[in-house]
């Protein structure tokens, strides 16, 4: 799988992940690579001894090792992936950013999953990359482009993206709508049971961007972006079995001139239920993400799905 995923990041002309150096360059025996360029532990070692992981291979594991220019003074051999990810990641260009963290086959909220699932995910990914990269030789998949939040909401809806048009407004009747908030929870938690996405608050069935602005308006004296994150937490802490600190990222891009929610949902290492929507403080029902839809799964088909995605 190495020396695949290596042949397609060559083919895809991707940089090292936290700087600008091609990795055709470091692949290439005639150009020397520049100092502290080389595959290194995504979890490193020390990290993980901490958590009682000190066998070589588990350690090394090709996916907990990528290609990577460790920004100064950006590497701790004690820190764990959620203290240095933001820390690095905070000083770059978001475009850049979406665009390594694809190449380097990235899971959303990676840096907050347990290592054997982080593990899973990454090989998913990465075979993906080497999948997509090589289909791009054969002309059966266009140039590989960076995946920008305007991006996704251009392609349209699919199995890693979803849109609603509000979370608290209701955009047919203009009045404040409560019944909207469960559209998100269900949306999420089909997230977290399938592979991971964004859900894009503020975006029409269609892709036109509305933006959360009249959302907003409905928060009282906390009618901004920081409200509406806390809103937004709240909504999931409150509705689902398990916490989503861990596993939900809450951004705001600005798009076409108007502000958006993008809510990045990292797959979840076990089963997640929400509370239904008619109430109750039980959370029983459970939500996947299948192609472009959330559907409920019940009885023996959930006992099923649980088995062949969990074990």
């Amino acid at each position: 799988m190495l020396f695949a995923y290596q042949a397609a990041l060559n083919i895809l002309d991707a940089e090292m992940l936290f700087g600008d150096q091609r990795i055709r360059d470091l692949l290439d025996p005639s150009v020397k690579p520049a100092k502290g360029v080389d595959r290194d532990n995504l979890f490193h070692r020390k990290t993980l001894a901490g958590l009682g992981i000190t066998d070589r291979r588990q350690v090394n594991a090709i996916a907990n090792m990528a290609y990577l220019t460790w920004p100064a003074h950006g590497k701790s051999n004690t820190d764990a992936p959620y203290d240095y990810w933001p820390r690095i990641t905070n000083a770059m260009d978001p475009r850049v950013l979406e665009r390594q963290v694809r190449w380097h086959a990235l899971p959303v909220g990676w840096e907050q999953l347990d290592y054997p699932t982080f593990l899973e995910r990454r090989r998913q990914l990465i075979a993906r990359v080497v999948r997509e990269a090589f289909e791009t030789l054969t002309g059966e998949r266009p140039a590989y482009v960076p995946t920008t939040p305007a991006d996704m909401i251009a392609a349209g809806e699919s199995q890693s993206t979803e849109f609603k048009a509000s979370a608290r407004w209701n955009v047919h009747t203009q009045q404040p709508d409560k019944s909207l908030r469960h559209n998100i929870v269900k949306a999420v938690c089909g997230f977290l049971n399938g592979e991971g996405g964004n859900l894009f608050i503020g975006v029409a069935d269609d892709a036109t961007i509305l933006g959360v602005e009249n959302d907003l308006t409905t928060l009282g004296s906390q009618a901004n972006v920081d409200g509406y994150e806390l809103f937004v937490r709240q909504l999931l802490d409150g509705s689902l079995s398990a916490p989503t600190a861990t596993t939900v990222r809450i951004r705001f891009p600005e798009i076409a001139g108007r502000i958006v929610c993008q809510i990045s949902v990292a797959a979840a290492g076990k089963p997640v239920f929400a509370q239904p929507s008619k109430g109750g403080n039980d959370a029983t029902d459970f939500w996947v993400r299948v192609g472009n839809a959330t559907k409920q799964l019940h009885g023996d088909d959930l006992l099923r799905y649980q088995e062949e995605h969990w074990g």
